[in-house]
């Protein structure tokens, strides 16, 4: 309630700036997935 009723640009440029790289990580998890599994079945055996 506190953040939509006063706005604040330094944290919005902040909180804008972690979910990009939150979506970034996401893309390259679900690109390199398949990578990702046989690199720990080879290695850890997971």
């Amino acid at each position: 309630a506190f953040f939509s009723e006063h706005e604040i640009p330094l944290l919005d440029r902040t909180i804008k700036k972690a979910l990009e790289q939150i979506q970034t990580r996401a893309d390259v998890l679900k690109r390199e997935e398949e990578n990702i599994r046989k690199f720990l079945m080879e290695h850890v055996g997971v």
